[in-house]
């Protein structure tokens, strides 16, 4: 963002092909976050992990006591800035701002938010296997990844690379989240077909990596729900438990369920538009898995 795209942003202000309106949103336009942000809660993920606090107690009503008890509620995060910040944020939602808020200590490799990371099988044969990004691979050589290439490079007038198709892409993404009001002008490059060409991309890396590519992968979140199957089963125990983790976590266990599972494996020749495996309905910024025990 902050090296590519100023660089395109010239290309687009001299020789693009773009209206008017779209021109004056170019030249406004910033990096709006330092490398020292990155990783970083940024504020409409703040509000929206209080918003979800605030729909949790709703949803349950009286079932969530009014006040904070250490022995009745559990938070834990793991040892990131935005995680513990969703999780602080939350609870803020849930209880309000002024209520006091026991928090354990963060693991760096946490066994039950964070399994994949102390997985080294897992790492050799799944992540760093070049054989995982084979059907990314072909997808981005085939007829839908180079009609977007060509009708980016015909908008901003000149021909851009795949890496940065993906830079604007994934800019038009984050913009999109950062603001509720603002339209990021990298959007405005896209078609409906291209967005729809990238979307598809995005899901076959996640699903060959964090998916149902390979039956390790969702086979390891097996600690995760023996955590949940002993919290559930503990009658001394938290009430109410409440984890803040990342994509890596979500997209195994909702694999381990056997959740948004299609008939076929995603492949690279054939973009299915019909498929349940869609990253950005699923694992969205804020998603959320909750269980819930009834007696």
């Amino acid at each position: 963002m902050r090296t590519t795209l100023p660089e395109l942003q010239r290309d687009i202000l001299e020789h693009g092909h773009i209206c008017r309106d779209q021109l004056e949103l170019f030249e406004r336009w910033q990096p709006r976050v330092t490398v020292k942000d990155a990783k970083l809660l940024v504020r409409e993920g703040g509000d929206e992990l209080f918003q979800l606090g605030q729909r949790i107690r709703k949803r349950f009503g009286t079932h969530i006591p009014e006040r904070y008890d250490e022995h009745d509620f559990r938070f834990k995060f793991t040892k990131t800035e935005r995680a513990e910040y969703s999780a602080r944020n939350f609870s803020h939602g849930l209880f309000g701002r002024d209520e006091p808020i026991q928090y354990p200590e963060a693991l760096h490799r946490d066994p039950v938010l964070r399994f994949y990371k102390g997985c080294d099988k897992w790492k050799k044969q799944v992540k760093q296997n070049p054989y995982s990004y084979h059907e990314m691979d072909r997808f981005g050589s085939s007829k839908q990844m180079r009609s977007v290439i060509e009708k980016l490079s015909k908008r901003i007038g000149t021909f851009v690379s795949p890496e940065e198709v993906h830079a604007i892409y994934q800019t038009c993404a984050f913009e999109t989240a950062w603001s509720d009001r603002d339209i990021s002008p990298w959007c405005l490059l896209f078609d409906k077909e291209s967005i729809s060409t990238m979307e598809y991309n995005e899901d076959l890396k996640y699903y060959w990596i964090d998916g149902y590519g390979y039956d390790l992968t969702h086979r390891q979140a097996c600690s995760a729900f023996a955590d949940l199957f002993t919290n559930f089963n503990n009658e001394n125990g938290s009430r109410f438990t409440f984890y803040f983790t990342h994509s890596g976590t979500l997209l195994k266990s909702i694999a381990f369920l056997n959740l948004y599972k299609d008939n076929e494996p995603l492949r690279g020749e054939n973009m299915r538009h019909k498929r349940k495996w869609r990253v950005s309905h699923i694992d969205a910024f804020g998603t959320n898995l909750y269980f819930v025990l009834y007696g």
